[in-house]
């Protein structure tokens, strides 16, 4: 049993909820938004700048592949070259 009533959901389950809740609050704020939940790859983290996020942030797939920041930028930079991203209005 845990002590708390609650126990985390990290990584790539929870990236589906995570993605819409990003795209959700970036209709309504103009402050910018740190995505978390499920990055798990370069293409993840252009799905979330796609979204609204302006940062990204890399939790637990972190331990799993530990050059996945890397990746990221990589990708990035494929994907964007000097662009800024554009929210998907």
């Amino acid at each position: 049993m845990f002590a708390r009533k609650f126990a985390g959901l990290s990584g790539p389950a929870i990236k589906p909820l995570a993605l819409a809740n990003v795209y959700r609050v970036a209709q309504k704020v103009t402050i910018p938004i740190i995505a978390s939940g499920g990055i798990a790859s370069g293409e993840d983290a252009v799905e979330f700048l796609l979204a609204g996020a302006r940062l990204i942030e890399i939790g637990t797939m972190a331990f799993v592949k530990p050059r996945l920041a890397v990746e990221v930028v990589d990708t990035l930079e494929r994907y964007f070259g000097n662009e800024q991203p554009r929210r998907l209005d």
